[in-house]
């Protein structure tokens, strides 16, 4: 009986391991396998990653997950509502059945920023992947940036 519970244990490890997910960073040397969970009712953010700071600040992407059941308009709606009250402006923007592409510009926290992100909207959920820079390296950063934010993709 001891056996077959090793056993067991070695099978469910073993398939774990042939079922996991694995992120590969070949230019920084490594991978590693990905921490996955389904988002909830608090959404929320399964993915960050990082360029090297520069002056004090890492360019960044990040994934955020987040519960939305209205119209890609109304959320386009209360996007823009809530960047007036920070005091963002909107730089441009595209939108489709299912996508919205926003580029932004502000200030946060003492920095002068900017993002662009897509909301990409699917049963009940809006995916928003952003990418945030300072206005001093978003030129230099662009491309890669947007890039790797247009390269998502739903399963």
């Amino acid at each position: 009986m001891k056996i077959f519970k090793v056993i067991a244990l070695l099978c469910t490890i073993m398939a774990s391991v042939v079922n996991a997910e694995t992120l590969k960073f070949p230019k920084a040397g490594f991978s590693i396998d990905a921490l996955d969970s389904p988002p909830n009712q608090l959404g929320v953010t399964p993915l960050q990653m990082f360029l090297p700071p520069v002056s004090g600040f890492a360019a960044n992407i990040s994934v955020q997950i987040q519960p939305y059941g209205g119209t890609l308009d109304a959320y386009l709606t209360l996007t823009k509502a809530q960047f007036t009250q920070v005091g963002w402006m909107v730089l441009s923007e595209a939108q489709n059945e299912d996508e919205l592409v926003l580029e932004y510009e502000g200030d946060f926290q003492g920095l002068s920023l900017r993002w662009y992100a897509r909301a990409v909207k699917a049963e009940g959920l809006v995916y928003l992947i952003t990418a945030t820079d300072t206005q001093a390296s978003f030129e230099q950063n662009k491309d890669v940036l947007m890039e790797t934010v247009n390269s998502f993709a739903l399963n």
